[in-house]
Formats: structure tokens, C-alpha cells, sequence
């Protein structure tokens, strides 16, 4: 088995992708002979030239004037793909409009050197230069055009979509990069600094007269004006957390210093007794000293030193709070912080942070210093988001905004995260912890506000909220907690009406997490039959739900029902039920549970995650299709293997891996039929003729199964999770080259696109062995891990 995937002409595993692109693994991209002749110009032969266009000087010459065709005939094949590439020279004005076949690839205007991966050819056989609004003429050179041979897929979905990462986090597959600040809630701090804070020994402390250290503690008796003081535990410019206990003293007369030479004083006024906690910013000397006037008596102990604020430079009098940095001052200088080589050149990026914006004119979100390198405003306290596409590598700069007046404001949670405008990007999805393509149907979230609760879209009954108050299931500090308030009755919340149709299906889906209250009910309302409780404690769902684990404790629950009212609204509600399941009971006030991501769907199943904010939001379906050729696929013998999860146990739509020539007439398909139930299906047909078709009983088909489907003349096999479901040696199979095309759908069209997961999509151009068969499918094969320990691949 170890030499298996040697024998496959095409692999496909979730690996790598690209926007519009799904790339297999194998075969790898190679390009064929040169189709063009004479394509850097060496002879005044083989292009048939129009008005204005000459062969001279190794170049072909346009000199401007009237539009005319400078072409090659009959040098491509309808149905391949190539790659093109030329050099435009000199294009003064105007442009060049390049044809291949029948289709205008594109107009150049104003560039020199171009090259282009072109889809499959499907009408014409010839490459064409055009100009066009062109007056000063230009030149072309080095045209090549090669057959691009490989089995990548094209892909589209044109939207955003959401995925589980790696890391378990729901995420827009348009973010490229988790956060690229470091410390962004500047809650990062480093080792003790001092030694024997604890007073636990008589050791590593300087002290002065009426000092002594006994039984833990540090005392001063108050004879004299001396200091306790320990050296070389800091440095200049770096910010300290000094924090210490106070025992007992006499009065305020005594100063902390941070340094050994004077430098930021805390008097002893600021202090009381217990823990007292303090940020400082030596700008001399190393270390710390508790200075005591004379005739005032001090006891100290757990003194702390350790260092806060890494990554970030404080400029002009910013500092560091609890989990914050303060941007203040008297207006005279331009305080602020700053995290260099956050952006980098050509980058998109969206950048979030809080703010508590006490007095003066507000802070500039900044890429530099200059007044002129500002990317936003922050005036008021609250959550902010910018978008912004560098020109450079720059810093990340927050600064006072005004200039002249007193300004006191502090910042967190600072996130930059990369991101695209890209909308033809496949997901490859962890939600089971390992990664497969995720293809799913169009889909719309019908509810206005998927995540803030606080709207007045949603109606509080005997409940409060508290907004932002944990990590939700995308990593950032924005779900709710839900809490019944005091009152007797039910604790809930419900939407706004939202209209739902007679007879149509509907799946209503949340995201929760146990706070003192762990049971839950989902309800449709009079108009929409879904109705299901949960218990988060045993995982046990009453009523047609389902529930889901997720990172952190969080769960997606969810509950499907049938729209009873013929174009009539409803209005979905959420309930809090008490320890033993009763949702109207006495509440008190405080206990709750934690929600986020709410969707309403019109699908039998729960899909990923749509998220809105003030209106519905659509997801389009992914459509992945157009790759093979008859190359790679043997039409006379072979095997299509695939490890794949339904979306659900019953399909609600028929959903294909297939092989073809494009036609209904010719081809062989893995899968799910519409209306079965833990089933997958397999057939094959030649001319329109069925050969085999045969279906398939799984224990789950939501879990990943492993299918073969081999097919040779009269020796048709399939094997499913290492079992032989099926073999017949009556029937027939293709003429050579008539397969050519592999696809996520039924014939290499948006008709029956696959839903589903997939971890492997494989291609085979020999009927394979019992034995081999029995081994691909079975558990102790793994696909993808074969693959990489072979070839060192990683799952992106």
C-alpha cells in the first residue's frame, strides 16, 4: 500500500489554494511544447499581418493608425488550457486587445511585459493582437503560447464565507492572518525582577539605618533617613509593574522610588494599606528603594517588579495600565504608542481596538507620524474598526489627536489582522480537527443582528444583557451574556418578525456557552415548528436539535422546523431555563449564559456561519469544477476514490464527485441522493446506458467515509470503508479519450455541485486489485498523511 498514490494520475487534498483556484497535488503543473511559431520574431513569417503591423528587428511593429489584426491560426485545441505570454513594447497611447479563440482575454494599456493562465478553450483556434484609440503604435515580442498541464480546479463562490481554522476559531476565509500585533491587550508580563521580595531571608536588599528585615517583613523603625533598596533589576525606557503590601505605617511621610537616583517618585500619600500597584518608566538608575523620613515607622512585604508593555515603544508620557496603554498629557507634546513592522507593502489590513476616551480632542489611529499618515479618528469611547492598504512597511501608531488642550484617553484590545477582497477562496475546514474542503449550497442568515444583542431588533423579556463580555467562538471579545433578571416568569429574548414561507424548511442555529446556567431552548415561535432544548451539562437535546462542540465551551446548537403560515412573519425566541429544566421559574438576577452568532436559515441542516449586522447576508454556493483531461483520466479503466461527509443524514439535493465528457451520457459519479439517508451512491454510463448503479449503506454519512469506484469492461467494483458493497462483470466502459473532465458536480456544470466535507478527491488510470481497494478504503489508510509523509506536504 505504501507505493499506492504512485499509481493515482490526479490527487486532490485539502492543501493549497489560491482565489479561484483549488490546486491538486498531482499531477504537478507542468506546460507543454510551444504552440506558436516564430513567436519571437526571428523571420517576417507564419502571422498573417493587417494594415499597419510589420516584422522587423525581431519584434512585430504596429505604427499606429487604423485598427488591424495581427494573428496566428489554428495553434490551439478547443477544450485544453494554456498559459500566454508576451512582451508589450513601447505602447505610447491606446491599447492592445488580445483574443484568444473567439474571447478577448483582456486590453493592455500601458505595460510592458504580460503573461496570463488561461481557462479551458472552448471556441477558436487562433491567437489575435489588436489595437485600439492607438496613434503612436507600439511593438510585441516573445509571444508563447503552452498547454498548461495539471488537475487544478476552478473555483467560485463570489462572497464571503466562514470556516474553522486550525486553531478552532471561526473566521472569514478573506482574513489571511491572525493578529499581527503583539501584547494588543497589553496583558503580557514578564519574570520577577526582584529577588526576596518575599523577605523570606535576610539577604539581597540594601539597607539603611532603622531598617531590618524580620520574621517576612521588611521594617523601618524611624530613626534616620535612610532607604531599602535592590539595584540592577531595571532598565530605562522599559515599563515596570511595581506592586507591594503594605503592613503598616505611621504616616505619608516616605517616597518609592523606582530608581536608585531619584527618578519617579511615589509618595507615600498615593499609598494605603494592603496591595498597592503602580506602573513605572525609569529614565535612570536600575533599581528600587523605599525612602522613609525620619521618625515615620514602615512595614512592607511581597514586593514585585516585572515588566509590562513588550512590543510597544511609549512616547512622550504614555504608560500602561490594568490590560490598557494611557495616551495623556498637557497638550505640549504629541504623546502616543507605536508596534513597528505591523504593515507590510501592497497588504490590506482591518484594524480593531477599544477606547475610553476621557477628556481632550480624541487619538489618531496612525501609519507614521506625519499628520498626513492618519487612517482614522477615535472622538468618543467605544469599539472601533478601520480598513486600510499600505504603501510601504510602516509602523502601527495611536497618538493624542489635538494638539495645545490637556488630553487623557487609554487603548486594548489592538488587532490587525490581514485580509482580501478575494470572494473565490475555498475553505479548508477543522470543525472535526482536521482539514478537508468545505462545499456548501447558497445559503442567507435571515436575522438582522447575528451578534449584538443589544439592538432593538431583539425584545428583553424578564432578561438583561451585558455586551462584549467573553471570547466568542471567533476569538475576539464580542459575545453577550445573557442573565434573567429578578422577575417570576420566563427569561427570553426574541427577534423581529421575519417572514417565512408554507411547507418550507427552516434550521435556526445559536452559539452558547454554559455561565451559571447551563440549559437552553430554542423556539420558532406559533409559525415556524422548531422547538428543542438542551442540556450543556450532559449534552442531551430534546426536540429536533442537534448540538455541536466547539473551542473554548462553546457549543453550536440548532433545531429544524416547517414554516405553518403562508407568507407570515415569526419571531424567534431564546430561552434561559433554570438547574432543573423549567423555563418559567423565580430568577436572581444574576446567573445567565453566554450567546453569539444566532442564524436563521431556509435548509434542512445548520451551515456555516453568515454573519450580519443590520441586514440579512447571503452566502453563494461554492461551485468547484473544470479540472482533468484525458491525459490524466484513463476512459477505458480506472478508479475514482474519494473521502468525503454529507452535510446531513438525509440529502436534500443530490450532490456529485464525477468524471465525464461533459454530458449526461457519459460519466461515473460518487454520491449522495436526493432524499436518501446514510447512503452514498455510485454509477456509471456509456451512451446514455447505465453500466452499474449501486447504492451504498453507512453507518453516518455526516462522518467521513472512504468510496472506490472502479471500473474496467465487466469488472465494475465498489468498495466502501473497506467493505465490497458491489462488483459485476457484465458491462461496458468508454472509448479511449472520452473522459476528460473532473469535477465537484454532476457534469462539470453548477448542476448537483457536491455539499459536503472532503479530505481526498482521487483519480486512478487503472483498475486497482481487491486487495488495493480494500486497503485505500479501509481504517488503516490515510489518504492525505500517505501523501505527505511522501511528498513533505502540509494542510494550510
Amino acid at each position: 500500500m505504501s507505493n499506492l498514490l504512485e499509481k493515482a494520475s490526479i490527487i486532490t487534498t485539502p492543501t493549497a489554494y489560491s482565489d479561484g483556484k483549488l490546486h491538486s497535488v498531482k499531477p504537478v503543473q507542468t506546460l507543454g511544447d510551444e504552440e506558436v511559431v516564430n513567436g519571437d520574431f526571428a523571420t517576417d513569417s507564419n502571422w498573417s499581418k493587417g494594415t499597419g503591423w510589420s516584422i522587423s528587428g525581431g519584434s512585430a511593429n504596429f505604427s499606429g493608425g487604423t485598427d488591424a489584426n495581427f494573428n496566428q491560426n489554428n495553434i490551439i485545441e478547443n477544450g485544453k488550457k494554456y498559459l500566454l505570454e508576451f512582451d508589450l513594447i513601447n505602447l505610447i497611447d491606446g491599447g492592445v486587445t488580445v483574443r484568444v479563440g473567439n474571447t478577448n482575454v483582456t486590453d493592455y494599456t500601458l505595460f510592458e511585459s504580460k503573461h496570463y493562465a488561461l481557462t479551458t478553450i472552448s471556441d477558436g483556434t487562433s491567437l489575435m493582437f489588436r489595437s485600439f484609440s492607438n496613434t503612436g503604435g507600439f511593438s510585441i515580442d516573445n509571444v508563447s503560447i503552452k498547454e498548461v498541464i495539471d488537475a487544478d480546479f476552478d473555483f467560485q463562490r463570489g462572497s464571503a464565507a466562514t470556516r474553522v481554522n486550525a486553531q478552532g476559531l471561526i473566521e472569514n476565509v478573506q482574513t489571511l492572518s491572525g493578529n499581527l500585533v503583539q501584547n494588543g491587550d497589553f496583558s503580557e508580563i514578564g519574570s520577577e525582577l526582584v529577588t526576596n521580595g518575599d523577605f523570606a531571608t535576610d539577604s539581597d536588599w540594601n539597607k539603611g539605618t532603622g531598617w531590618s528585615i524580620i520574621n517576612g517583613q521588611a521594617i523601618c523603625n524611624g530613626v534616620g533617613t535612610n532607604s531599602l533598596k535592590q539595584s540592577g533589576i531595571t532598565t530605562t525606557s522599559k515599563i515596570y509593574k511595581l506592586s507591594f503590601d503594605i503592613i503598616s505605617k505611621s504616616n505619608d511621610n516616605f517616597l518609592i522610588i523606582s530608581t536608585n537616583f531619584g527618578d519617579t517618585y511615589i509618595n507615600g500619600s498615593s499609598t494605603s494599606l494592603g496591595t498597592n500597584t503602580f506602573y513605572i518608566k525609569p529614565t535612570s538608575g536600575t533599581g528600587i528603594r523605599f525612602r522613609v523620613a525620619d521618625g515615620t515607622t514602615l512595614t512592607i512585604d511581597n514586593v514585585s517588579v516585572k515588566e509590562v508593555g513588550q512590543n510597544w515603544s511609549f512616547i512622550n508620557g504614555t504608560n500602561i495600565g490594568d490590560n490598557k496603554a494611557i495616551i495623556s498629557g498637557d497638550g505640549s507634546l504629541a504623546g502616543r504608542i507605536e508596534q513597528s513592522n505591523v504593515f507590510a507593502s501592497g497588504k490590506t489590513y482591518k484594524i480593531t481596538l477599544d477606547s475610553i476616551i476621557n477628556s481632550g480632542g480624541g487619538l489618531n489611529v496612525k501609519y507614521g507620524v506625519a499628520y498626513a499618515s492618519n487612517i482614522g479618528s477615535i472622538l468618543t469611547t467605544g469599539s472601533y474598526t478601520f480598513y486600510y492598504t499600505a504603501s510601504s512597511n510602516q509602523p502601527l501608531i495611536i497618538s493624542r489627536k489635538t494638539g495645545g488642550v490637556a488630553y487623557d484617553s487609554s487603548v486594548t484590545n489592538i488587532s490587525v489582522i490581514e485580509i482580501t477582497d478575494d470572494t473565490d477562496l475555498p475553505r479548508i475546514d477543522y470543525t472535526d480537527g482536521c482539514g478537508s474542503l468545505l462545499l456548501e449550497p447558497q445559503s442567507t442568515n435571515l436575522i438582522d443582528y447575528s451578534e449584538d444583542f443589544s439592538q432593538n431588533t431583539w425584545t428583553k423579556i424578564g432578561s438583561t444583557f451585558t455586551s462584549n463580555a467573553i471570547i466568542s467562538p471567533d476569538g475576539t471579545l464580542n459575545a453577550d451574556k445573557f442573565i434573567e433578571d429578578t422577575s417570576t416568569g420566563n427569561h427570553n429574548i426574541y427577534s423581529e418578525t421575519i417572514s417565512v414561507t408554507l411547507g418550507s424548511t427552516y434550521t435556526l442555529s445559536l452559539y452558547v456557552k454554559k455561565g451559571e446556567r447551563s440549559r437552553f431552548r430554542l423556539d420558532g415561535g406559533y409559525r415556524l415548528s422548531l422547538d428543542a432544548t438542551f442540556d450543556l451539562n450532559t449534552l442531551v437535546v430534546t426536540g429536533n436539535g442537534t448540538i455541536e462542540s466547539f473551542s473554548d465551551g462553546w457549543y453550536k446548537l440548532s433545531a429544524t422546523g416547517v414554516g405553518e403560515v403562508s407568507s407570515a412573519g415569526t419571531n424567534i425566541h431564546f430561552y434561559i431555563l433554570n438547574d432543573s429544566g423549567v423555563q418559567s421559574y423565580e430568577g436572581n438576577g444574576t446567573s445567565g449564559i453566554y450567546i453569539w452568532g444566532a442564524q436563521l436559515e431556509q435548509q434542512s441542516y445548520p451551515t456555516s456561519y453568515i454573519p450580519t449586522n443590520g441586514s440579512t447576508s447571503t452566502r453563494l454556493a461554492d461551485v468547484c469544477n473544470n479540472s482533468g483531461s484525458s491525459d490524466l483520466i484513463n476512459s477505458t479503466e480506472g478508479v475514482l476514490y474519494a473521502e468525503i461527509a454529507s452535510l446531513a443524514s438525509t440529502a436534500s439535493q443530490s450532490s456529485y464527485l464525477s468524471i465525464s465528457d461533459g454530458t449526461y451520457n457519459n460519466r461515473a459519479s460518487i454520491l449522495f441522493s436526493n432524499g436518501s439517508t446514510n447512503q452514498i451512491r455510485t454509477f456509471l454510463r456509456v451512451g446514455g446506458a447505465t453500466q452499474i448503479d449501486v447504492s451504498g449503506n453507512v453507518a453516518d454519512v455526516t462522518s467521513f467515509n472512504k468510496v472506490a469506484f472502479s471500473y474496467k469492461e465487466n469488472d465494475f467494483k465498489v468498495y466502501i470503508n473497506g467493505v465490497l458493497v458491489s462488483s459485476d462483470t457484465n458491462g461496458s466502459v468508454w472509448t479511449a479519450d472520452t473522459i476528460t473532465k473532473l469535477s465537484f458536480s454532476e457534469i462539470n456544470t453548477n448542476a448537483g455541485t457536491f455539499k459536503g466535507n472532503v479530505k481526498a478527491l482521487v483519480v486512478f488510470k487503472e483498475a486497482l486489485t481487491n486487495d488495493e481497494l480494500e486497503g485505500l478504503t479501509g481504517e488503516g489508510y490515510d489518504t492525505f498523511n500517505a501523501l505527505a509523509l511522501a511528498n513533505n506536504y502540509t494542510i494550510i
